[in-house]
């Protein structure tokens, strides 16, 4: 879902675009060790943590920008081709982290949990920016 304004500067097929896109990139995870578990600089048994779930999120409204080419534009044709390369702005990864067993509770536990997120943060940080590459068809009734 998107909301998009186009500028054809040259009059033509070639189109500079911007707006919002519906951004729905997430990533989630489930961890499910027979050993141990490496949180925050200190290992914790299986038993102890349990089953560790993840969500990596992204801003759900993303601002885009990017150039595109309407074979359809300002001509009577019913049919054209549209192709479109741009970026989103889909704002810093957010990370949240729960395991479902004893320690979960635990203060000490929670805070190396919250610490091994922020690095994960960290980390990702970099795909803030995410490319969109989109080819369609078009027909006018």
């Amino acid at each position: 879902i998107s909301a998009l304004l186009d500028w054809h500067p040259f009059k033509g097929s070639f189109r500079v675009s911007g707006g919002v896109l519906y951004n729905g990139n997430e990533i989630d995870a489930d961890a499910r060790s027979s050993a141990t578990y490496e949180i925050g600089n200190t290992t914790y048994s299986a038993s102890q943590v349990g089953k560790l779930t993840g969500e990596i999120d992204f801003n759900t409204i993303a601002p885009y920008a990017g150039i595109g080419w309407d074979t359809s534009f300002g001509k009577n044709k019913r049919f054209g081709l549209l192709a479109d390369l741009g970026v989103m702005y889909q704002g810093s990864p957010e990370v949240d982290f729960t395991a479902h067993g004893p320690i979960a509770t635990n203060q000490a536990f929670r805070n190396n949990l919250a610490s091994e997120e922020k690095n994960i943060e960290n980390e990702i940080d970099e795909y803030e920016y995410y490319p969109v590459i989109s080819i369609g068809f078009a027909y006018r009734f």
